[in-house]
């Protein structure tokens, strides 16, 4: 019998999960700190950690003004040059650039792979200043940038797992931790 579903499974190295975290000017709300602290215990529970770089409040350093209004697919290319030369500058390509603002789309997060004009080389992560009300959004951005798709196993109203779409997420299964644990932001 296989144990790929484990919920109880603990990587047998510690690993980090690495971000780099920045704010959009018209971000409002303190419910990231919600977000980063979900991602942070559930990550703990399967001996993963959380590294933010740099910090994890709201700061001006880390605060862009992004343009007006809702950010569209036509600014995700300027958005992620921005970010990514201020992490190559600062030598932390390995992280996964997340940005908690406002964008176009019905969701609470967004996993960009893509702009209107080229395939990006890591994926960026949009976190909107009202998330999951189970705090699950950032993780659930986190597992799509490591490769993971949309689970629809976990149907019942408790316990779903951290990449279903409704909210209630409480769990990661063992092949989920072992492809999160190989991502680019992952050491």
């Amino acid at each position: 019998m296989s144990d790929e579903g484990r919920l109880d499974y603990k990587l047998p190295d510690n690993k980090t999960v690495r971000l780099a975290l920045f704010w959009s000017s018209d971000f409002f709300g303190l419910r990231y700190q919600d977000v980063i602290n979900t991602a942070r215990q559930m990550l703990g529970a399967h001996n993963m950690k959380l590294e933010c770089w740099s910090g994890e409040q709201k700061s001006p350093d880390r605060t862009f003004d992004f343009g007006p209004g809702l950010i569209g697919r036509d600014r995700y290319d300027s958005v992620y040059s921005q970010l990514s030369d201020i992490c190559a500058s600062a030598s932390k390509q390995s992280y996964l650039i997340t940005v908690f603002c406002q964008f176009q789309f019905a969701a609470q997060g967004l996993t960009i792979t893509d702009t209107a004009t080229r395939c990006l080389v890591n994926p960026m992560v949009f976190v909107s200043p009202t998330p999951a009300a189970d705090g699950v959004t950032l993780l659930h951005e986190i597992g799509h940038a490591s490769g993971l798709d949309h689970d629809f196993t976990s149907t019942g109203s408790t316990d779903r797992n951290f990449m279903n779409e409704t909210e209630a997420r409480s769990t990661m299964m063992k092949w989920q931790l072992q492809k999160l644990s190989n991502a680019f932001f992952v050491s």
